[in-house]
């Protein structure tokens, strides 16, 4: 199979976005992984674009614990933001970071600036800790759910 060109991968992410992503239900992200695909005849025709789907735990059968944590919703995720942080600072890509912060003040920061919508959510850490909490990755969810938690 061929490789796609970047300009390709983005029209195709566009695509995806455009025309299948709904705000707080399906989630494309911009470095969305494609994966292409062959019609019953061999084609290569199309790809699937990895996207977010929210399932609610209620949905699922699950049920949710109540009271289970004394931290407020924002000291919650900049906890599990701090963490990943740490984590990703052991990788190439952060090392910029690493040399300018510790994951502790780097998560306060980047979570003071999404409660006050002045920061950017795109990014491996932010992303991680929204799928851990179970918050859907938008900035509406990211923001309501600082406020105060989900539901």
């Amino acid at each position: 199979m061929r490789k796609l060109t970047d300009e390709e991968t983005f029209k195709l992410v566009d695509a995806a976005r455009s025309g299948y992503a709904m705000d707080s239900m399906i989630e494309v992200d911009l470095n969305a992984k494609l994966s292409m695909g062959e019609d019953a005849h061999g084609r290569v025709n199309g790809c699937y674009v990895q996207a977010w789907v929210w399932v609610n735990f209620e949905d699922a059968g699950i049920e949710v614990e109540q009271g289970a944590s004394t931290m407020t919703p924002l000291e919650q995720f900049e906890a599990m933001l701090a963490a990943e942080y740490r984590r990703l600072f052991e990788t190439p890509e952060y090392a910029l970071a690493k040399s300018r912060r510790t994951p502790e003040e780097l998560a306060q920061k980047m979570t003071s600036g999404l409660a006050a919508g002045t920061a950017n959510k795109e990014g491996e850490g932010i992303q991680n800790t929204c799928k851990l909490l179970g918050i859907p990755y938008t900035y509406r969810a990211i923001r309501g759910w600082l406020a105060g938690g989900p539901g």
